[in-house]
């Protein structure tokens, strides 16, 4: 169906005249006044409408296509004199829209879909005609059925099944006409007769299936239920979201005896855990209370050992004072000592400059003296014994050289004389020379 987004611009509730008949099974044409014009639309009609014939549109099919109605000619006056506004509301009077998730559901119109001899009508709205149509709505909302069945299964064990089934009618007009069929007058019973039908089916599959196959098939189960009564769901018009087994209830105890060798074993486990966690706790705590008395025996040491400085600190503050003036006093000492220290050494210095030195160079000067005089006295001796040495050998050079001249002639003679006559001269220069050094 169209719906025009804009009331100003959609022909619905604006009246027209047949400018083509409109038979009672095919179209026919209106020229309606719309957009400050006049535009042609295919009509359809309940009934053949003869041309010129007044019209108001009641619904739309199309852009182009529309559902028109004839109007009843005013008493005393013709079919033309006919108020748009006053057509208008009583369109919009006569309007009806159905919720989101409702169909509305025209009987009385002859123009029907798929022989269901009624006109379905979703997402929009459409005109209903007052006594000749009546309009009824079908909920197409979500619906819960709760199954509480018991059942028996291949083993013959009784079992208490409870599940839950969410289902609705069918968006396609062929669910909404048979759901329409068979519960629109009895909808708020709709629930109860889809949960006889699924307990029906859910009491077939777990007839066939064993107790462990339904416990750990659950899945299974609900597919199965579900697949069963797709062939009634259908007829039905319901369509089913979804089958949750929610609870399986064994009266007989059978579940619990299947259960009780793993929940011995896993208790069993759980103790040995248990055992084991209590004594890795126990070791643990005792490492605990071994660390805890080591960090206090070490806590007291360092104790021990801070009030040992303390004290030490505050004997080093009370002898302070007197080792302050011991100190001062030691070191008073030690300057005095210095003190005489240098007092020595300038002392010593002094006399040294003063004694030491002077007797040294006296005593070197006195020595030199004595040496130069004992020199002088060796050189005069050696001088002496030299000039008698030059003089016993000049004599003696002389005696040879008289003997010589004695044999040689006269003139030898006399130059040895002149020799003897000057050897005093000769020595006597010969020792100012060796003294001259001295």
């Amino acid at each position: 169906m169209y719906a025009a987004d804009d009331s100003l611009q959609s022909p619905l509730g604006a009246v027209g005249k047949v400018t083509v008949p409109i038979p009672a099974d095919g179209p026919g044409e209106v020229l309606v006044a719309l957009r400050g014009g006049s535009e042609a639309f295919a009509a359809w009609c309940a009934g053949p409408v003869a041309v010129n014939t007044r019209v108001v549109v009641v619904d739309t099919f199309s852009a182009r296509s529309v559902l028109v109605e004839p109007l009843p000619p005013e008493r005393g006056g013709p079919a033309s004199f006919v108020n748009p506004l006053q057509v208008r509301w009583s369109v919009m009077l006569f309007w009806h829209v159905p919720a989101p998730n409702e169909a509305m559901l025209i009987s009385g119109s002859k123009r029907q879909s798929q022989d269901t001899q009624f006109r379905i009508v979703t997402g929009h709205g459409s005109f209903v005609l007052p006594v000749k149509q009546k309009a009824r709505m079908l909920s197409l909302a979500l619906q819960e059925a709760e199954i509480a069945e018991d059942c028996v299964t291949q083993q013959g064990i009784r079992l208490t099944v409870r599940a839950v089934c969410v289902f609705k009618v069918g968006d396609d007009a062929v669910s909404i006409a048979n759901a329409a069929r068979r519960f629109l007058s009895v909808q708020n019973q709709m629930q109860e007769l889809v949960g006889r039908i699924f307990a029906g089916h859910l009491r077939s599959i777990i007839g066939g299936l064993t107790v462990e196959q339904i416990i750990r098939e659950r899945s299974r189960v609900a597919q199965e239920v579900v697949a069963g009564s797709h062939g009634e769901m259908e007829k039905l018009g319901i369509v089913v979201d979804a089958l949750q087994i929610q609870e399986i209830e064994d009266a007989t105890g059978y579940i619990n005896n299947l259960a009780a060798p793993h929940a011995a074993a896993v208790a069993s486990q759980a103790r040995i855990a248990q055992a084991k966690a209590d004594q890795e706790a126990t070791e643990r705590e005792q490492q605990a209370a071994a660390l805890k008395a080591e960090y206090e025996r070490d806590t007291a040491i360092k104790r021990a050992g801070f009030l040992a400085e303390t004290e030490q600190s505050r004997a080093r503050a009370a002898q302070a004072g007197p080792l302050a003036e011991a100190r001062a006093t030691q070191e008073v000492i030690e300057e005095q000592t210095s003190l005489a220290q240098r007092h020595v050494a300038l002392t010593a210095q002094r006399l040294e400059a003063e004694v030491r030195r002077p007797a040294d160079a006296e005593a070197y000067r006195k020595r030199t003296l004595a040496e130069a005089d004992r020199d002088r006295v060796k050189f005069e001796a050696d001088g002496s014994a030299y000039t008698e040495r030059a003089l016993a050998q000049a004599q003696a050079d002389a005696n040879t050289a008289r003997a010589a001249s004695l044999r040689d002639g006269n003139q030898e003679l006399i130059a040895a004389n002149r020799i003897v006559e000057n050897l005093p001269a000769l020595a006597d220069a010969a020792a100012r020379a060796w003294q001259a050094p001295t």
